[in-house]
C-alpha cells in the first residue's frame, strides 16, 4: 500500500496527539501517587536545626549517657570559672559547685509510676503514661529546659520548650523551612501540633501558648515509639503524643 502524503501527516499528528495524551496521564498518575505517598516518605529532620546539642541528644541509651550528655553542657559553664578562678581554694569551690550540678541530674529521674510527680499539670502534660515503666528527667541548663523520657530505663523522647516572642505561625514557618512540609497538622485543647517523620526519629511542634505561654519542640525515636506502644497497650499512635489528662483539663478550666 502507498500512503499519501495529506495520511502521513494525519499519522503523525495522530501519534503526537497520543503522545501528549500519555504523557499527560502518565503525569496525572504520578501526582496522585506522590499525594499517596507523601505521608510514607520520610521528611530530612534536621535536629542541628533547633539546637547544636539536640542533634546529640542520646535516644536509645540509658540514664548513664544522659547524665553524660548533660555533663558535658555544664562542663561549658563551669570550666570557664574554674581556669579563671583566682586560687586553689576558688577552684574546689567551683569543682564541688559542678559535681552537685552534675549528681542533681544523676537523682533526678521521677518514676511515673502513678503518684503525683507534678507533671501532670506542666509543660509536658501529657507526653508520659503513669504505670507502663516510664519515668522522666529535667536537666535546666541555665533558662533551658530539657526533658527527658525513658521506657523500662531506655530514652525514647526528649522535649524543650521554646519560649520568646516569636509566634508560632513564624515559628512553624521556620521549621518547614528547616524540616520541609510536616506529614501532619493538628489541634488540641492546648493549641496547635505539627509532625515531621524522619528516617530515625519523629518530630513534633506544639503549641503550648494558651497555658504556658511557649511552645515545645518533641524528638521521638521511631523504633522505640513502636515500643512504648505496644507497652501502653494501644493501637493509637496519637496516643503517644498526648495521653488522657484529666487533670489537665481541670487546670485548664
Amino acid at each position: 500500500m502507498t500512503w499519501t502524503r495529506p495520511n502521513l501527516k494525519a499519522v503523525l499528528a495522530l501519534g503526537i496527539a497520543l503522545g501528549l495524551l500519555i504523557s499527560l496521564v502518565s503525569d496525572a498518575e504520578g501526582r496522585r501517587r506522590s499525594r499517596r505517598d507523601r505521608k510514607k516518605r520520610p521528611t530530612v529532620v534536621r535536629l542541628q536545626r533547633i539546637a547544636p546539642e539536640v542533634a546529640t541528644i542520646p535516644l536509645g541509651q540509658d540514664l548513664e549517657q544522659v547524665v553524660n550528655w548533660a555533663r558535658i553542657r555544664l562542663e561549658g559553664r563551669y570550666l570557664p570559672r574554674m581556669k579563671n578562678a583566682l586560687d586553689m581554694h576558688e577552684r574546689a569551690a567551683v569543682q564541688m559547685e559542678f559535681d552537685r550540678a552534675v549528681q542533681a541530674v544523676q537523682s533526678g529521674l521521677v518514676a511515673a509510676d502513678g503518684t503525683r510527680t507534678g507533671y501532670e499539670v506542666s509543660v509536658i502534660a501529657g507526653e508520659f503514661a503513669p504505670g507502663v515503666g516510664e519515668s522522666i528527667l529535667l536537666f535546666r541548663d541555665g533558662t533551658t529546659e530539657h526533658y527527658f523520657f525513658f521506657t523500662e530505663g531506655v530514652l525514647w523522647k526528649y522535649a524543650r520548650p521554646l519560649a520568646g516572642s516569636k509566634l508560632y505561625e513564624a515559628r512553624m514557618e521556620q521549621y518547614k523551612a528547616d524540616h520541609g512540609e510536616p506529614v501532619s497538622t493538628k489541634g488540641d485543647a492546648l493549641g496547635r501540633a505539627a509532625k515531621w517523620r524522619g528516617a530515625d526519629v519523629e518530630l513534633r511542634l506544639s503549641e503550648r501558648r494558651r497555658v504556658f505561654r511557649s511552645d515545645l519542640v518533641v524528638v521521638i525515636s521511631n523504633s522505640l515509639k513502636e515500643v512504648v506502644m505496644r507497652r501502653r497497650g494501644s493501637t493509637k499512635t496519637h496516643q503517644l503524643e498526648e495521653t488522657e489528662n484529666p487533670e489537665m483539663g481541670d487546670f485548664i478550666e
